[in-house]
């Protein structure tokens, strides 16, 4: 854990839980077809972002999940499903952690940028499209035949900072937080 403070006064920040190895397995075992345009994340980067809070302070961020009341430690379920919001993401669902991002959400409300006004989607992301790139066809490929699963106790919850480079993020743990009832 790499703390608060001042090195951590305003950075770009997410809440998140990390998937446990069985689930990155299932993920790095999915086909990744070389296509222009089309960056693929890598292990490093796997991850179910709870809530997106942007730039803002850390502190702030700490200050709050402390006083989230945590829903009992869900079972996550990650899918070998391949799917595709729009043209731009490719991802895996990711089902069962609805009521910590809620928690999430409710703690963070005063924190960072505004949550989105949509329904939260558990995921995994697998890639993204550049610009004029389409990860769609990616998707329908993807789906057929992949009927594999894993099943995880989601009893922590991470506090990330991302760094944005040319070839991806790059992530780096600011806090842990166990999730109560696990």
């Amino acid at each position: 854990m790499l703390g608060t403070g001042a090195f951590w006064s305003t950075v770009r920040l997410f809440v998140a839980i990390v998937p446990p190895p069985e689930a990155v397995a299932l993920v790095a075992a999915l086909p990744r077809a070389d296509v222009p345009r089309v960056r693929w994340t890598t292990e490093e980067q796997w991850h179910v972002t709870l809530r997106f809070l942007g730039e803002c302070p850390a502190d702030e961020v700490v200050a709050a999940l402390r006083t989230v009341a945590w829903p009992p430690a869900p079972e996550a379920v990650l899918r070998g499903d391949v799917r595709s919001f729009g043209r731009d993401l490719l991802y895996v669902p990711v089902d069962g952690v609805d009521a910590l991002a809620a928690a999430v959400a409710a703690s963070t409300r005063g924190v960072g940028a505004p949550a989105p006004g949509r329904p939260f989607t558990g995921h995994l992301t697998l890639a993204r499209a550049r610009r004029g790139g389409d990860v769609r066809p990616l998707a329908r490929a993807a789906v057929a035949g992949e009927t594999a699963e894993v099943r995880w106790r989601a009893d922590e919850v991470v506090l990330m900072a991302s760094e944005l480079r040319p070839s991806g993020s790059r992530y780096s743990l600011v806090e842990r937080f166990s999730v109560e009832g696990a």
